[in-house]
């Protein structure tokens, strides 16, 4: 089963809609936490891969699990011919980490696979 995983959604409830539903929250919103953002405003989130793949894990009958997709987007500014990526490389780390959590903790992950931006040609 393929996986696509970039960022949490965090949502109130909200009786003042046309239906009675949830509202998603932005980044600039009061209730939300402090945390860094992809240049999308995706929420840096590693522990929602966690999550969500430990809850997956939880299903009867579940087949072996593939990151289809996992990434993000930076400004990238070249200087002298190079381009400080540690942002982007902070948000693999902490993702692998979770990733490594979850298969340690017994979650079958049988493949990850980076999203780049080739993957937009393809």
């Amino acid at each position: 089963m393929g996986v696509n995983y970039y960022t949490r959604a965090l949502v109130r409830y909200n009786p003042h809609l046309p239906f009675p539903s949830a509202e998603r929250l932005g980044p600039d919103d009061a209730e939300r936490e402090p945390a860094d953002y992809t240049a999308m405003g995706w929420e840096v989130y590693p522990d929602g891969l966690y999550d969500l793949l430990s809850q997956l894990a939880q299903r009867d009958n579940l087949p072996p699990l593939y990151i289809t997709e996992n990434g993000a987007a930076y400004p990238d500014e070249v200087i002298d011919g190079n381009v400080e990526d540690s942002s982007r490389i902070a948000y693999y780390d902490q993702h692998l980490a979770a990733l490594a959590r979850a298969i340690a903790d017994g979650v079958n992950v049988r493949g990850y696979f980076a999203w780049s931006l080739m993957d937009n040609f393809a």
